[in-house]
């Protein structure tokens, strides 16, 4: 029975060090450091933008077009597209496949709210260029990209005060 315990234990440390190993090894840029790239994503709705050009704020979400968190931020994101025009380009990027992200953009409840680029990255090419190789992280998650330069990164509800 101890020895049961013992290893339940250990095994309970190895998984919370592992896990914490695998966040922090496709963790992505920080704060200051220049965003990897090129973003390669299949656009449904604009283009997808360089999030290279000067003088021009970029917010990019990576999102699952399903997950509740992820359709929660879309009116936030909504809003800050709306709020800055071409000074900052919003794009959404969804892990999902192509058909269901255009069937989503033309949503009639979804669609008046997606002001924004729409892209669809099934197999994750543009989340591991910019979190690295075989990297899942935890969806949603934004970036305010300046310059090509990391300047916040979090939950895209929070994006409003950010931008």
């Amino acid at each position: 029975m101890l020895l049961t315990r013992l290893a339940c234990a250990a095994l309970a440390a190895v998984v919370a060090l592992g896990t914490v190993g695998v966040a922090r090894a496709g963790n992505g840029p920080g704060l200051g450091e220049p965003l990897p790239g090129p973003i390669v994503a299949t656009a449904v709705r604009a283009r997808i933008p360089s999030f290279r050009e000067s003088g021009t704020t970029y917010v990019l979400v990576f999102m699952d077009t399903s997950s509740v968190a992820g359709r929660r931020a879309i009116p936030v994101m909504d809003r800050v597209a709306r709020a800055h025009g071409r000074k900052a380009i919003v794009t959404s990027i969804h892990e999902d496949p192509v058909p269901t992200v255009r069937e989503f953009a033309d949503d009639p409840e979804w669609s008046p709210k997606l002001t924004f680029t729409v892209a669809a990255d099934p197999n994750r090419n543009a989340l591991q260029a910019v979190f690295g190789p075989n990297s899942w992280p935890p969806l949603p998650v934004a970036f305010v990209v300046r310059d090509g330069i990391v300047q916040w990164r979090g939950a895209p509800m929070d994006l409003e005060p950010v931008v």
